[in-house]
């Protein structure tokens, strides 16, 4: 995302990042996948990455991007799960020190 120069490019990979989690769940379950399964997966990928100036990205697509198609949509549904993740706050500024065994930051 942070690749991105675009609001709509940084909302396209969104979408296909999410809708690869879903293929991801589908493929791993015989049901298709809910938003009770999809949001912690979500969550861990997202703290396993460590995005680069997610804060920074969030704000930008927020400010400059159309705001029905953040409102509205498949786009909009999985922005508003990534705007609302609840990460900690040292995700957003400082660098990764968390323990090898942990999957959370522990810089906080």
């Amino acid at each position: 995302m942070d690749g991105k120069m675009a609001p709509q490019d940084k909302m396209d990979c969104l979408v296909l990042a999410c809708k690869k989690i879903f293929e991801m769940l589908k493929s791993s379950n015989e049901h298709p996948a809910s938003a009770d399964e999809f949001l912690p997966c979500l969550i861990y990928i997202c703290l396993k990455a460590n995005p680069p100036r997610i804060q920074s990205n969030i704000n930008f697509v927020t400010r400059f991007c159309n705001e029905d198609k953040l409102r509205m949509g498949q786009a909009g549904y999985f922005f508003a799960n990534f705007v609302r993740l609840p990460l900690p706050t040292c995700l957003f500024c400082v660098p990764d020190r968390s323990p090898p065994d942990s999957p959370l930051t522990s810089c906080c």
